[in-house]
């Protein structure tokens, strides 16, 4: 997930655009997350299948980048940020 490489360069650079744009991209992540909390392969869902290995990669990638962009209360979705911090 590139907000884990933005996250990084922020943590590296202090420059705003990088967190700001790795945010962004994880709101876009846990938008796009079913109910049970698991992602499609892609945004098309019609078309689409999920699978553990990406989905554990995502969870993975969403955690990274909190810890790089020492984001714990910002306003991500509650029950994502939960799943993540246990």
């Amino acid at each position: 997930m590139a907000s884990a490489f933005l996250s990084k360069l922020y943590k590296e650079t202090k420059d705003e655009r990088y967190k700001i744009n790795s945010i962004k991209l994880i709101n876009f992540v846990l938008n796009n997350t079913t109910k049970e909390y698991v992602w499609y392969y892609t945004t098309n869902t019609k078309n689409s299948y999920i699978d553990n290995y990406h989905t554990a990669g995502i969870i993975e990638q969403i955690y990274d980048s909190k810890v790089e962009l020492n984001i714990y209360e910002e306003k991500l979705m509650v029950s994502m940020i939960n799943i993540t911090s246990s």
